[in-house]
């Protein structure tokens, strides 16, 4: 009887080593497996900012670089209309020219047939 309690004390002190053992080892494990998900996440979140700064950055390019064509268009269009306008008044004045110095020969002519 003695025998069976000194092989149940060997017995439990051992299953009792084994549990102590277990839970360090799955402490462990627990404790890398927490660590290789906080770096893989902080790796994601690493890689998904600098995938946003790239996104952001070729926006704002493509935004200027739209601002620039519709500023350029428009200076453009706002010179052809201030050529266009130039030409009108050039023409006009032409115009005016053209009646005034025919009214001007016409009383020239006048003026020498009637002596």
């Amino acid at each position: 009887e003695q025998k069976t309690e000194e092989m149940s004390s060997i017995h439990a002190n051992e299953l009792q080593n084994l549990r102590e053992e277990l839970e360090r080892s799955s402490a462990g494990g627990f404790e890398r497996i927490r660590d290789e998900a906080q770096q893989e996440r902080e790796s994601a979140i690493e890689s998904t900012l600098k995938a946003l700064k790239e996104s952001h950055t070729a926006e704002m390019e493509k935004v200027k670089s739209e601002m620039m064509a519709m500023a350029n268009s428009s200076q453009s269009e706002q010179l052809e209309q201030i050529a266009a306008s130039h030409k009108q008044e050039m023409e006009r004045l032409r115009s005016e020219l053209e009646a005034s110095s025919s009214q001007a020969l016409e009383k020239k002519v006048e003026e020498m047939t009637s002596t």
